[in-house]
């Protein structure tokens, strides 16, 4: 099993940072610039042990993921179960980590961990996942610094206000 781990550091309360990653798990769209497309599935409100949710990428890709482990207010893991994604991806899951700095500010943890068969491949599939799993947390700051919503469209000048 292979893994990448990014880290951003936010301007936002824990709590903003907790309630757009795990209670508002239906709308990643809103923050995350790849996806187009996102939803709680089987009549889910909010995030929760056992959610799950529909993620729709540009190309028709999508994924579905379920939240398999919660430390409320601290970390949660995330497992992809279905995918448009190829059958040599195995297995592959996320564990996001959350932890306050001060008063406004909070570290963002997320490592993806990837199985592949054969294994070599998933080297490759996480060197790939550096920059789009960054452009995510850094969207995430964005959506909670201003409320706008990150799209592919809008990110290139998010981007540039960064600088």
């Amino acid at each position: 099993m292979k893994s990448i781990e990014v880290t951003q550091v936010l301007n936002a309360t824990k709590e903003k940072v907790w309630n757009a990653l795990f209670n508002d798990y239906g709308d990643i769209h809103l923050h995350n610039p790849g996806i187009i497309k996102s939803h709680n599935l089987n009549d889910a409100t909010k995030g929760a042990l056992g959610c799950s949710r529909h993620c729709e990428f540009e190309g028709g890709m999508f994924i579905d993921e379920e939240i398999t482990e919660v430390n409320e207010n601290e970390n949660f893991t995330v497992k992809v179960t279905n995918s448009s994604y190829p059958p040599a991806i195995k297995e592959w899951f996320s564990i996001y980590q959350i932890n306050a700095l001060g008063d406004d500010k909070t570290e963002v943890k997320m490592t993806l961990n990837i199985l592949t068969d054969p294994e070599e491949m998933a080297e490759g599939m996480v060197e790939q996942m550096k920059d789009p799993l960054g452009f995510y947390l850094l969207g995430l700051g964005y959506h909670l610094e201003t409320g706008t919503a990150v799209t592919m469209e809008n990110f290139p000048s998010i981007m540039q206000s960064l600088k």
